[in-house]
């Protein structure tokens, strides 16, 4: 992906997406098995905002409901990955990316503690203060998971941030 014309990226994370999104387990475990996930992550920063989307809804398919799936994105560097599109300011990418780490971080005290050491907590704050309704929305939806799942210190870190 990192090498190909813009047009071959944006149809190879296309193809993916499908992959991952129809539900199918067996999909998603192939894609997992294929180490695509830290593949996806190193070329997340490097590509255009249309493949960024592909890529976070790539990621969320992935994450959600396997926790071993979750684990690996986290260790592959996808909090942070994700955290930082966040601060790019683009509608899509916001929203998608938002989604996916509030995937990641329910149920983990220490995925929600990533997201605070990744400094996004100011960008969330911004996002909550969007003019654009669906970002503003799911900007919530995150904040309402990092506080519920991430513990004191994490509440604490988003008041600071005036997130909440």
């Amino acid at each position: 992906m990192k090498l190909g014309p813009p047009a071959v990226r944006e149809q190879a994370v296309g193809v993916l997406r499908n992959l991952t999104g129809g539900g199918k387990p067996e999909n998603k475990a192939a894609v997992a098995e294929a180490n695509a996930i830290p593949t996806l992550i190193t070329v997340l920063r490097m590509v255009s905002p249309e493949v960024q989307v592909h890529i976070a809804v790539i990621l969320y398919n992935l994450a959600n409901n396997s926790a071993e799936r979750r684990n690996i994105i986290a260790t592959a560097g996808g909090v942070p990955a994700l955290a930082a599109l966040l601060a790019e300011g683009v509608p899509e990418v916001q929203k998608e990316a938002v989604d996916t780490l509030r995937v990641l971080v329910v149920g983990s005290q220490q995925f929600c503690m990533d997201v605070a050491a990744s400094g996004a907590f100011k960008d969330l704050a911004a996002m909550l203060k969007s003019t654009v309704p669906e970002v503003k929305k799911r900007a919530g939806l995150l904040r309402d998971a990092l506080a519920k799942h991430g513990g004191r210190g994490v509440k604490a870190a988003l008041e600071s941030a005036k997130a909440i």
